[in-house]
Order: structure tokens, then C-alpha cells, then sequence
């Protein structure tokens, strides 16, 4: 969960400083859409925000009670989440791969591989990796930059299933 909320934090930190601007600056027609996905961030934002609070409150007791406050929480993140993921990959994907450069849309994971470090970043990696399709686990390894392609295929790949080996023993 802890990486899971400081991904989302990163991942739209890193489109709110590096990809709306852009954005703007070269589609102005698509403003509306652009403000929406920003008032959506910010939404998301706060589900994130509550749901930090809520499992903290729950790690310190432990009890079902602050475990349910923080699943609801969740669940009301998820729900803003897929809505917002719908629409990014609708209709942001589409005007990014057209007005965006190779070097643009590098940056956007430079950034976030900077804000998570590399051991997070690998193991953030591996779970995109996990639930992608064979086609999809090649495009996406394409986009990486070389030296974060060879730590994974050198490390990463190995800590990634090490670590999830123990996380399933533990469940």
C-alpha cells in the first residue's frame, strides 16, 4: 500500500510539473481536458492523503476497525483512480504520443524513478511487468531507459520475485 500511494504521488506529480504544461503550451484546444485530469489529480490526491493517515492510524492498532476505515478508503481511491486512468488513457495518451518528444515523455519516468529510488522503482517495475501480457510486457520494457532495462534484467527481476515469494508465504 505504502508503494502504491507513493506512486501515485509521484506518477502525478511528475504529469502535473512535466506533462499539463506541455500539454498546454502545444494542444491550447484541449484545455478543458487538461484542467479536468489536473482537478483529478487533486481528487485523487486527497483519496491518497486519507488513505496515508488511515493506514499509519491502522499499523499503530492494529484493529479491524481502522483495517476497515482504511480499506474503505481504498476502495474510494480506486474508484476516482479508474476513472481518472480511463480518460488519461483515452484521451492524454493519444495527444502525448503526438506532441510530445521521445525526451518529453522520458523525463516523466526520469522523474519518477528519481522520486522512488531504484530498489522502489525495480519493484514497482516488476508489478507492471507481472500483470502484463507478453505484447504489452515489450512495449513497455522498450520505453525504459537502458540502464534501468539492464538493472532489471540483472537485479531486478530477481529481487522482484524474491520479494513477492515472501509476501505470498506471509498471506
Amino acid at each position: 500500500v505504502d508503494d502504491l500511494l507513493l506512486g501515485l504521488h509521484v506518477h502525478h506529480t511528475g504529469e502535473d510539473e512535466l506533462l499539463w504544461p506541455t500539454l498546454l503550451s502545444r494542444v491550447p484546444l484541449e484545455k478543458a481536458l487538461i484542467s479536468r485530469m489536473h482537478g483529478q489529480h487533486e481528487q485523487v490526491a486527497v483519496h491518497v492523503e486519507a488513505a496515508t493517515k488511515l493506514l499509519t492510524q491502522w499499523r499503530g492498532t492494529g484493529d479491524a476497525a481502522d483495517g476497515g476505515r482504511l480499506a474503505d478508503a481504498l476502495d474510494d481511491l480506486a474508484i476516482a483512480l479508474g476513472e481518472h486512468l480511463t480518460e488519461e488513457e483515452q484521451h492524454i495518451l493519444p495527444l502525448a504520443e503526438r506532441h510530445l518528444t521521445e525526451r518529453e515523455w522520458a523525463m516523466l519516468g526520469q522523474h519518477g524513478l528519481a522520486a522512488m529510488g531504484r530498489a522502489r522503482a525495480l519493484m514497482t517495475l516488476g508489478a507492471i511487468l507481472e500483470d502484463a501480457t507478453p505484447r504489452e510486457r515489450a512495449q513497455f520494457l522498450h520505453t525504459v531507459p537502458r540502464p534501468a532495462r539492464i538493472a532489471w534484467y540483472l537485479v531486478g527481476r530477481r529481487r522482484y520475485r524474491e520479494a513477492m515469494r515472501r509476501r505470498r508465504e506471509v498471506a
